[in-house]
């Protein structure tokens, strides 16, 4: 009796739907985590509500939108070999990678845009910083305006988009692709480096600097994202011959570019929180300096015990004790320079 053999290789059934979906669960549980804790930030401090809040609670469901349109598409599409995917999957991805390059584009403009919103609230008196956050906040709403309208009408009729056999024409899509994907990472880079001269000239502690510093440079992240998004989805708009399978790698960076951002952009307003925890630490720390371990037994054969530290008084040198010490504390997060009001 004989075999048929399978005409197609092994590596053909290859699928990488578990990394996608995984990937795409945590940057998402980070970008709700992040939101969440802004707020209760902002509710701690007994702070109103600004419009950079309300922008970025605005990117949140879009940037979740686009992860779960991603985690879909790897059900029959996204992450498989081209050859295994039927011809009706072929088509429904099709219609879910229109849909979530739609969504990347509103989602990680609006956190661009709460970004801007965060400069233009606490760096208001700098000239320089004012002006140039309102040049980005009409560059961004024009890359916005232009992207979305560009990608849903890249093509006539529309539908011809994930189908291409349908009569009609489209734009050039590899330009398209070229144009906004530069803009999105320049756009990235000067919104990066926007704050840092006036963060590097605040009159206060260099260590407190240096958390400054670090906090607002952590938003490179969001520059770096944006930039291996577009390096490795050129290979997949260049070379569409498996297409289903070269695209799981860039729309992971697709959904991670806006929830990392929107983690990058809470990070501000969340000192109050981790300041709070940092003393917290320190005080818990110097309390337990407080007290040493006795290694010695007592004269009734007793175990080691851990017994308060001898007051310096019965040697006769007086100094406060513990409970009287008041402790250094680090500079408030709410404080800041006079160029730059207050963080939240």
């Amino acid at each position: 009796m004989s075999v048929i053999a399978d005409p197609l290789p092994a590596w053909v059934y290859e699928s990488k739907q578990g990394p996608v979906i995984g990937a795409v669960t945590l940057f998402s549980v980070l970008a709700i985590a992040a939101v969440i804790l802004r707020f209760k930030c902002r509710l701690l401090v007994r702070a109103g509500l600004a419009i950079d809040d309300w922008l970025i609670l605005a990117a949140l469901p879009v940037a979740l939108a686009e992860a779960i349109c991603v985690a879909y598409t790897t059900k029959d599409t996204l992450g498989r070999h081209i050859q295994v995917v039927s011809a009706p999957a072929l088509l429904e991805g099709g219609k879910m990678f229109f849909t979530i390059q739609i969504l990347w584009i509103i989602s990680s403009a609006i956190v661009k845009l709460s970004i801007l919103a965060f400069y233009l609230r606490v760096f208001s008196i700098l000239d320089y910083i004012r002006f140039s956050a309102w040049f980005l906040i009409v560059m961004v709403t024009c890359w916005l305006i232009g992207s979305t309208v560009a990608h849903g009408l890249q093509c006539q009729p529309v539908a011809k988009i994930w189908q291409d056999s349908l009569p009609g024409h489209c734009l050039d899509t590899e330009s398209l692709f070229l144009i906004g994907s530069i803009a999105d990472v320049v756009m990235d880079f000067l919104i990066l480096a926007l704050p840092l001269p006036a963060i590097i000239r605040l009159q206060m502690p260099l260590s407190r600097k240096l958390e400054l510093v670090v906090i607002f440079a952590l938003g490179g992240l969001t520059c770096v994202l944006s930039l291996v998004r577009f390096l490795e989805a050129k290979d997949s708009i260049y070379d569409r011959s498996d297409i289903t399978w070269k695209s799981w790698f860039p729309l992971i960076w697709g959904v991670a570019e806006p929830c990392l951002g929107t983690l990058c952009a809470c990070l501000p307003i969340l000192q109050p929180l981790m300041q709070g925890l940092k003393e917290g630490v320190t005080k818990l720390s110097s309390s337990a300096t407080t007290f040493i371990p006795n290694n010695n037994k007592n004269f009734n054969g007793a175990q080691h015990s851990w017994k308060p530290k001898l007051s310096h008084r019965d040697r006769g040198v007086e100094i406060p004790t513990s409970s009287e010490v008041n402790l250094q504390e680090v500079p408030s997060s709410r404080h800041w320079d006079s160029e730059a009001s207050c963080v939240i």
